[in-house]
């Protein structure tokens, strides 16, 4: 069996009809990483029903799917300005449903260092055994699918969620800017006299750059 799914669609995670548990449960982790999460209530969401696939063994429903969340804002910007997508594959073997899928987005947003506007590619792979109900307790290698129905937009939230970067960066060793005249130093150096640390101390300032 071949089905496909694609369709762009804005998402409020927030305020969807879905499980208190789990809205306070990407929230938080979002909080962890240090990101104010905050996204406009547009309504719609992509559900793949899946009966087909957890009763047929050997069947498969790939996955090609996009989502808009070019309106979640993180800390104050809005960096997911592509669509999201999603390429995979449900499939039944031996009476076990799985997903197997990447993620793929676009982050852009100003350098932490430099300020420099910055569009830098990630991935998030998904390897997880889909479960209609789960006994006991929650694990992250069982997905629960209420009804046997996949939530594409809430599993790609989540997932772009705990996996944006902590400190985003032009270039891993971006030089930042001069803390006096503010030029960007990855253009060159800016004259300022540099100032004279304590050697006792450099291992903090070295620190204090990160």
């Amino acid at each position: 069996m071949f089905a496909s799914v694609q369709r762009t669609a804005a998402l409020c995670f927030v305020r969807r009809v879905i499980n208190r548990k789990k809205i306070n449960k990407y929230l938080d982790k979002g909080a962890l990483y240090g990101y104010n999460i905050h996204c406009d209530d547009r309504g719609g969401s992509m559900v793949l029903d899946l009966k087909r696939i957890f009763v047929n063994e050997n069947s498969s429903l790939p996955i090609e799917y996009a989502l808009d969340m070019s309106d979640v804002e993180f800390s104050g910007v809005y960096p997911l300005k592509k669509p999201v997508k999603i390429s995979g594959t449900v499939t039944n073997k031996a009476s076990l449903t799985v997903l197997s899928a990447v993620i793929t987005y676009e982050y852009s947003a100003p350098c932490d260092r430099c300020g420099t506007e910055t569009a830098r590619e990630y991935t998030v792979k998904i390897d997880k055994s889909l479960a209609p109900a789960i006994e006991g307790e929650e694990s992250d290698s069982i997905l629960p699918v209420p009804d046997m129905k996949l939530d594409l937009d809430e599993l790609i939230y989540s997932e772009v969620v705990v996996s944006v970067p902590m400190k985003h960066l032009c270039k891993e060793d971006c030089k930042g800017i001069c803390e006096k005249c503010g030029k960007n130093l990855n253009e060159g150096e800016c004259g300022c006299p540099k100032r004279e640390i304590d050697p006792r101390l450099s291992a903090l300032a070295d620190l204090l750059k990160d």
